[in-house]
């Protein structure tokens, strides 16, 4: 099957959700008893699982994908004025 361009936000999805499944395994293997992460990072994986089935991606595909996390944006000099102007 053919990605469609509406398939562009689940994808975008999918590699956040892979991007903080590494940030949560990182704090986990830092601090075994921190359970909210922990709770999290399952959910997370769970999150994946159903998203990456809707593309035919197993886990040995996920393995393979790799997802850096997304720098900060920094706000360009139009999105200030925008703001300055609107709380004017």
């Amino acid at each position: 099957e053919i990605l469609r361009s509406v398939d562009q936000h689940q994808i975008l999805m999918l590699t956040r959700l892979l991007c903080r499944e590494q940030v949560l395994a990182k704090i986990i293997a830092a601090d075994p008893t921190d359970h909210p992460s922990g709770r999290a990072y399952l959910q997370t994986v769970q999150s994946i699982g159903r998203l990456s089935a809707q593309y035919g991606l197993g886990p040995a595909d996920r393995g393979r994908l790799r997802a850096t996390p997304e720098a900060p944006v920094e706000e360009s000099k139009f999105s200030a004025l925008l703001a300055r102007m609107s709380s004017n």
